[in-house]
């Protein structure tokens, strides 16, 4: 663990919600000892065709329900991707968050030759601790070219096909897990991109913009994130913050905050 004296005074003000932990742990410190275990790593070797990396979920705001919680996190996540040829790259997500008792797994191939777009189909599966008709979900997506659109859909084990919305076929549809890889080329493009959120919801009219740099000192280490705010119709803006491998340290939503704890690739 991190000593006080050896942590940064401030947070940024994109990540900065240590205020709402005062009476209950303490975000600062734990999002600074999480940031040390993958910024302060001097021997990370990474792979051209195989990527994996670890984050800890933790709540930007505190509502009491497991006094542990602020110490553990909420929860992980792994975005686990592999090289299949010069122009597809298959992803595989874990994602488990205990504050709702979700354990989702995507599988989903993204074409990266041209420009980044999701390739049909791809797979959805959440484990909920919920009792009942509710403790499962899972579904394959599609998208079908009919015209001047796409249009997805997914279809459950049952059979029943439901539609996840339309956009231009023109349109670029990236899923919010592709993020991790495309910050950067997205940031330089003017026109707006779909985003399929978590493979299920897409929400038209994206764009990424860029942040100011985020210097900072971390044990001794001198860090500079470069920032960048993702926006769109039908979603909050979140923050993300990169290294200078582009490497995604840091993603600051509403309600958690996205930190890699496990840096580097296989």
């Amino acid at each position: 663990m991190i000593e006080t004296k050896k942590m940064p005074k401030n947070l940024h003000w994109s990540v900065d919600y240590a205020y709402h932990h005062s009476s209950n742990g303490d975000f600062r410190k734990q999002l600074w000892s999480c940031l040390e275990k993958s910024l302060c790593d001097g021997n990370i070797r990474c792979s051209l065709s195989e990527k994996k990396h670890h984050y800890t979920i933790l709540p930007n705001f505190w509502n009491g329900y497991q006094p542990s919680l602020p110490d553990q996190g909420i929860g992980q996540a792994t975005v686990h991707r592999n090289q299949e040829s010069q122009s597809i790259w298959h992803y595989n997500i874990y994602c488990d968050n205990i504050s709702n008792g979700e354990e989702m797994r995507l599988d989903f191939r993204a074409q990266t030759n041209v420009q980044p777009t999701i390739v049909d189909k791809w797979h959805v599966h959440v484990k909920s601790h919920a009792d009942g008709i509710y403790d499962r979900f899972d579904c394959i997506g599609s998208i079908t070219n009919n015209g001047d659109q796409k249009q997805i859909s997914l279809e459950m084990r049952t059979g029943l096909v439901i539609p996840a919305g339309e956009v231009s076929s023109s349109s670029s549809i990236i899923c919010d897990w592709m993020l991790f890889d495309w910050i950067p080329t997205l940031a330089q493009e003017s026109a707006a991109w779909a985003m399929l959120e978590d493979l299920q919801r897409l929400k038209p009219n994206h764009h990424i913009c860029r942040l100011e740099d985020w210097e900072f000192e971390l044990d001794g280490h001198e860090i500079c994130l470069r920032g960048y705010s993702v926006y769109g119709q039908g979603t909050e803006v979140s923050y993300w913050w990169l290294n200078e491998a582009n490497e995604v340290v840091l993603i600051s939503k509403t309600f958690s905050t996205y930190v890699l704890t496990k840096g580097g690739c296989v």
